[in-house]
This record gives C-alpha cells, structure tokens and sequence, in this order.
C-alpha cells in the first residue's frame, strides 16, 4: 500500500534480462505486476492519479486474487448411466496454472468419451508480459469490455511488439480480423486470443503461439471453427451427413439472423464480455463461492457444459421389429424396418436401461424420475448467458402455447417449464448447453442439434425416409410391433414361442410402449404428435423448431 523505501533485489526491485527471449526471465515480471494487482492494494492509487488498481476489474477483485488460484474443478458435472462424463480438470487460472488445465476433443467421439487422461493443452503458463506491455500500446481499435472514458474503449495495453527491441525478433500487434460476410468479424481485442489459440510461432510473425505454452493443437472447443470462419465444426467431422447444411452459420461474432429480442449487452467482437483471462472469480456480487465451479473455461458467469451426449441421426434402418407371426426364427423377427433412435434426452441420459429384449435392444422409461435427472438449477447452469438474454424474453409469452415458437421452445429448460405435457419439466428439463454453442455453429442461432429430423435417417446426407405406420412393410406393426421411429417401438407376441416376445419380456424397447395381450397391442408412443397447432403429416411434424434442420 506504499511504495517501498529499501532496495532488496527480488524483494522491493527485480531484474530481468529481456534478450534473448526467455520464459524463466519473463516469469519474474509477473511478481512485480502483482506486486500492485492483488487484494492488498485494491484500494491503492500507485501514481496518485486518482486511479485505483481494481478501477478496470469487472468484479472489482484483484488480479492476483484469481491468476494465482491454484485450484481445480471437473469439467463435466454429470457421471454415470449414459451422460457426457468429461473428466478432464479444468483450472480456476487456466492461464496461471496452465498444466492442471486441460481441453480435448475427438472428431471421432466428440464430447461424448470420459476424456479420463487425454489433452492437447499447453502445461507453461501464460505470464502478465505475454499479453500486456509495460508502458503503453499503439493497438488500434477495439481492446477492451469496459470504457476507460466516454467511448474509449482501447485500453488494457495490449501486446505489442517491435523487432529488435525489448528482446523480441518480430513486429507483432493484434489488429481486428474476419469478415462480416462470414458472420466472424472480430476486433483486435479478440485478436490477441486468436493469434495465441490457433496459430504456432513458426511463421515467425508472432511472440508466441500456442506451443509456446506446450499445446499440440489449436485450442479451440469441439463446436468451433478456427477463428470462427467457414469451416466445418467438430460434429460434422464426426457425422459427415452433417456437412450438407454447410459451413458457420455465425455465432456471437455475427448473428446468424436477426434475433427475436434484443440483448443486454453486445459482444462487440471481443472474447472478454464473456472470459476472464485471469481467472475465475467468486466476488458475491458476480459468481457466489460455491457457484465458482461452473465458472470455468474462464468465464464471467455460470455455465454448464453440456452432459448430454451428441445428438444424431439414427445409425441403422433394419433393425427387428414385430414378432408372433413375424418371428420366422429365433430370435430374429423377419421385419427389419426398425430405427433405435440416435437423440439423448433427460430419460435416455440420466437414468438407466429398464431392460432388454429378446432382440438386445434396450428399452427406458418414458416418465421422468426427478431424482435422477439433472439437478442444477439456471442461475448455475446459465447465469452467463441470462446475463445478456433475459429470462423473460426467451420464454415470450405471445409464442409460449405456439408449437416451435421461441417460448414453447424455451418452456424445455430446467426449472422453467410451465406448458402443456412439460408443466413442471415433466419431459424435459435442459440446460442451454444441451441445444447451443456457445462460439459458433453450422446451424443457426448457435444451435447443435435437431434430433428427430427423419431426413437422414441411416445417417445418409439425405433423403433418409420413415415409413408409413402398418402394414408388412411399414414401421414395424406388424406382428404387434409397434416400432415406428422416433421413439423406437414396443411389442407383444402372437405366440408362446421364445423368440416371439412374450408377456413376460414385453419386447418394448427405446421409449416404445409394451403391449399387454395379442388382442391389445402396444400403443404407438407419441412424441411431438399431439403438439397444440402441429400441422402436416408423421413424421415431419415431430420438428419441435424451425431453425435447426440438418
């Protein structure tokens, strides 16, 4: 809180050596930058210029009270039965405590793998000296969230380099990128992550790049583009039927279209609306203590990622449906019209197998049981995002009752469902995680799924079919199958034969309904069928929104 009176090397004056460039010297800056950004000195005014050292925090904490954090929390929050596991550590200083961070993804399992022992972060921290010069910065445009001044909106001096000077060997700013057209344009505030996320050093036009920090690849999430460009997103490496819908279609670099309802606040191209690339903090006023475990990726609210696993199109076509009189041997029915549904809901996710047909495929229950459904409430899972989109906007009471309107829609996440078949989340209780990006997508409106859309059925790219309910070549009814897609079917036996499905088996499988005797078959299980104002014909108007269509 005052500046020192005694010269003590490494106590009250450090010396580094800035040629050549050196991680080990660089490192000992960062105990002089904190040495005025830590909770002590959050009231301090170090050049008497009315300023004080938390005058450009968005919470009003120190920065050492957040990069020094040495903790760690799990990525996914869910575990068991069929959720998206996810564990891998995430580190309340991703920056800070760099090897306790980690990020991974496959473009053959996506998000959907325990990830238990896997990265492709960076295990060197990002040092105060990396991303800030000492005394001013010729960056131009756009740098920071917060206004220093009426408008002013270029400060936090960014990094900024000269060749030959200060021990670097390249000229180096960040300068605002991307395009409008491509719904991806940025400013040079989020220039700096870019240039360090998604490029290598080797080009030799920048001081560092992501393996400087020991990363073996961009880092960047499963749903994202390098730079938020065109190009195809994780899911569509792994499910190649997905590349028909093209390349991004935008995200909070650029809207996909124009929105219903106006947000809070703008994203101006920046990364730090969202990120704090110091840390997570757990001011009250901002993330309570115990909420800071879904602060992370570095984040300036709560988050979820998402436990569910990847939605997608149904693999196969022929699987058995029907028995009795279908049975021709056992214990293989001989119509092999059948889909098991590829989409992960609540009921599919959280809880377990009910059981298994004499064909080996699995059957859950319809009906939700609260105790092993998510149990996260919105103000964990998506105070970030409420913190521009307004509660009350997304559940618009003019579209609230209006099948694929942007209130019925949002009616499906946890804690706010209120409507028809779903008051009380009976069916379906999300977080925003499970249906949106939080970067970019290849469908509009951040959108990742759409997971009933019979058009690629098979996994085909397109021209996927479901066919018509009955009959010997239909969906499966014959026999007292019941196994139309999409909700995987049910049966009961003609016969007492084992390879026919008897009452004591059932035979239902997926979310399909058991019959009960020959002469009472199982009732189809509908989905969206009997939506208020569903028009058009099975199974098209099981679409629960107008947006998302692969």
């Amino acid at each position: 809180t005052a500046r020192p009176t005694n010269d003590i090397l490494n106590t009250t004056r450090i010396t580094y050596a800035a040629s050549p460039p050196s991680r080990t010297e660089y490192a000992k800056i960062n105990n002089h930058c904190i040495g005025c950004h830590n909770t002590a000195n959050l009231n301090t005014q170090p050049f008497g210029d009315g300023k004080k050292t938390s005058q450009y925090a968005w919470d009003s904490q120190s920065i050492a009270s957040k990069y020094s954090n040495v903790n760690t929390t799990t990525w996914g929050k869910y575990s068991g039965n069929f959720t998206a596991p996810k564990n891998i550590n995430k580190a309340y200083s991703a920056h800070g405590n760099a090897s306790a961070n980690k990020i991974y993804w496959s473009s053959t399992t996506g998000y959907d793998s325990d990830m238990t022992g896997m990265d492709f972060s960076g295990s060197v921290n990002v040092l105060c000296f990396d991303c800030h010069n000492s005394h001013g910065s010729s960056v131009a445009g756009t740098t920071t969230s917060y206004a220093q001044g009426a408008g002013v909106t270029n400060g936090g001096i960014f990094k900024d380099v000269t060749n030959g000077l200060g021990g670097y060997a390249v000229t180096y700013k960040p300068a605002a990128g991307g395009q409008a057209a491509n719904k991806n344009a940025y400013n040079a505030g989020g220039a700096l992550c870019f240039d360090c996320h998604m490029q290598t050093t080797a080009s030799g036009t920048r001081p560092w790049g992501y393996d400087t920090f020991g990363a073996t690849a961009k880092i960047q999430g499963y749903q994202d583009t390098p730079y938020f460009d065109l190009a195809f997103t994780g899911p569509q490496q792994r499910y190649t039927y997905k590349q028909g819908r093209g390349t991004s279609k935008g995200g909070h670099f650029g809207r996909s279209s124009d929105l219903l309802t106006t947000p809070m606040n703008a994203i101006n191209g920046l990364c730090t609306p969202c990120h704090d690339p110091h840390g997570v903090t757990d001011n009250t006023t901002k993330i309570l203590a115990a909420n800071k475990q879904f602060g992370v990726p570095l984040l300036k609210g709560t988050w979820i990622t998402s436990p569910y696993r990847e939605d997608a199109a149904p693999a196969n076509t022929n699987e058995p449906r029907g028995g009795g009189g279908r049975a021709a041997s056992p214990p293989q029915p001989a119509l092999t019209v059948g889909s098991s549904p590829g989409y992960t809901i609540d009921q599919n996710t959280f809880q377990a197998i009910v059981s298994t047909n004499l064909t080996g495929y699995p059957r859950w229950n319809f009906a939700t049981n609260a105790s092993t459904l998510m149990t996260h409430s919105p103000e964990q899972f998506a105070g970030l995002c409420l913190s521009c989109h307004q509660q009350a906007d997304l559940l618009d009471a003019s579209s609230r009752n209006t099948w694929k309107g942007l209130g019925r829609v949002h009616d499906t996440v946890k804690g706010w469902g209120t409507v028809g078949a779903n008051s009380g989340n009976a069916v379906h209780a999300y977080t925003c995680s499970k249906c949106h990006a939080p970067h970019n997508s290849s469908l509009p409106r951040l959108l990742v799924t759409n997971c009933i859309d019979s058009n690629h059925r098979g996994r085909v790219a397109s021209g996927g079919t479901v066919a018509p309910v009955g009959g010997s070549t239909g969906a499966g009814d014959a026999g007292t199958g019941r196994g139309r897609y999409p909700a995987g079917g049910g049966g009961y036996g003609d016969s007492s034969s084992v390879w026919a499905w008897p009452r004591a088996t059932q035979g239902a499988y997926f979310f399909g309904n058991p019959g009960t005797s020959r002469s009472t078959p199982p009732a189809v299980r509908a989905c969206h069928d009997n939506a208020p104002g569903n028009t058009g014909t099975y199974p098209t108007f099981e679409q629960w929104n107008s947006k998302s269509p692969w």
